[in-house]
């Protein structure tokens, strides 16, 4: 919910970004945090943002994510050659 600067987060997209960033720079491991082959450099995590979205039928989460009632969601990323050219996000269950 807070950047590197500590700085609050009020883009969801830019939450994920920084969920990525303190699993693989930061080495913070929440419960049920799984790891990805994707975003472990700061280049590959800058393209988060850009290639966010959110499910249809799902676009409630980050208005519960940002107001701290969801703590679960699904990512999944898609790519070619390694390099992530989409992430999507709906509701994960935990």
């Amino acid at each position: 919910m807070h950047n590197s600067s500590g700085q609050r987060l009020w883009n969801f997209c830019a939450i994920v970004q920084q969920d990525r960033a303190n699993f693989h720079l930061f080495g913070i491991r929440h419960p049920q945090d799984e790891g990805d082959p994707f975003f472990g450099t700061y280049e590959m995590r800058s393209k988060i943002p850009g290639a966010c979205r959110i499910v249809p039928g799902s676009e409630y989460v980050a208005d519960r994510v940002l107001s701290g009632t969801t703590k679960y969601i699904r990512v999944e990323v898609y790519g070619i050659d390694g390099v992530p050219t989409g992430v999507t996000v709906s509701k994960g269950t935990g």
